[in-house]
């Protein structure tokens, strides 16, 4: 575990944070709030691309991207940070709640388990994952709204 400093939404002050390596959490040490779950980090790649720094005498460090290296490197889970991502993005702009994002990931993640995005179309995938997650927690959206979002066509997502 390691000690570091963060913004508390519960607190609402910068306070001193706990972060678990283990489980990749970020907990806020004043009430215990979990501000950030599972979230990755791994000093060797520097997220997501492999980096050389070279300094001549603790002088202006250079810092040369291995994007070959990197090429050559396989992440199972790649993909599925991306669709992430871009699931979050998607719900910045509708101004969805976290536990709905979060909703959508894991309705995502089940359609990325059984292979079901293979051949189709992700980002109207993406789509009816927000659409359906909203529509569960009681949060509904118009299928307009989400398609404009999503940028897919509304024919295209409600075929999906």
């Amino acid at each position: 575990m390691e000690n570091d400093s963060g913004f508390c939404s519960d607190c609402k002050a910068y306070t001193d944070v706990v972060l678990d390596h283990r489980s990749g959490d970020t907990i806020c040490t004043e009430c215990g709030l979990v501000l950030e779950e599972r979230a990755r980090s791994d000093p060797i790649t520097d997220n997501g691309v492999l980096t050389v720094n070279v300094s001549n005498d603790n002088k202006k460090a250079v810092s040369c991207a291995l994007p070959r290296l990197h090429k050559t490197l396989q992440n199972p889970d790649k993909s599925l940070h991306i669709a992430f991502e871009s699931l979050g993005v998607m719900a910045d702009r509708l101004a969805l709640v976290a536990t709905i994002r979060d909703h959508a990931k894991e309705l995502y993640k089940k359609a990325d388990n059984r292979k079901f995005c293979r051949g189709r179309n992700c980002d109207a995938i993406m789509a009816a994952c927000l659409f359906l997650a909203c529509q569960e927690k009681g949060f509904p959206r118009t299928l307009k709204e989400i398609a404009t979002v999503a940028m897919v066509p509304q024919e295209k997502k409600s075929a999906e």
